[in-house]
C-alpha cells in the first residue's frame, strides 16, 4: 500500500508473509496464555510458594483446547478479512474503479468468505 517505490515486488510478498506469520504466532502465544488461564494443562500448584509451576511446556503448547481455539481463531480472522475484501470490491464496482479487478477480487472473496465461514460453524 504505502512504499511501492521503495520496494520491489519480492519484498513486498516477503513482508506479507512474515506480517501474516507473524500475527499467527501472535494469535497462537495469546491463545496459549487463555487457554491456560481456564485450564492449566502442564502445570501443578506448589502449595509452598501459592503459584501454578508449569510442569510440561509440550503438554501446554499442544493441548486439545489451544489447539481447537486457534484454528477456529484463524479461520474466524479469515472470515473477518473476506468481508473486508467483498465489502472494498463492492465500492469499486459501485464507484465503476478498477472493475475487473473489482469483479475478480469479489468473486474470490466471496466464495473464500463462504468457505471459510464453513470452517469456523463446522470446527
Amino acid at each position: 500500500m504505502f512504499g511501492w517505490e521503495r520496494l520491489s515486488k519480492g519484498q513486498h510478498l516477503a513482508v506479507t508473509w512474515l506480517v501474516a506469520f507473524g500475527s499467527n504466532l501472535s494469535a497462537l502465544w495469546i491463545l496459549v496464555a487463555n487457554g491456560f488461564m481456564q485450564d492449566p494443562v502442564g502445570a501443578t500448584f506448589d502449595p509452598v510458594t501459592m503459584r501454578m509451576q508449569l510442569t510440561s511446556f509440550q503438554k501446554l503448547i499442544f493441548s486439545p483446547d489451544v489447539q481447537s481455539k486457534f484454528v477456529h481463531t484463524s479461520i474466524a480472522g479469515y472470515v473477518t478479512a473476506a468481508v473486508f475484501v467483498t465489502g472494498v470490491s463492492a465500492f469499486y464496482l459501485l464507484r465503476e474503479r478498477h472493475v475487473p479487478l473489482a469483479k475478480r477480487s469479489l468473486r474470490m472473496a466471496a466464495l473464500f468468505g463462504v468457505l471459510a465461514t464453513i470452517g469456523v460453524i463446522t470446527l
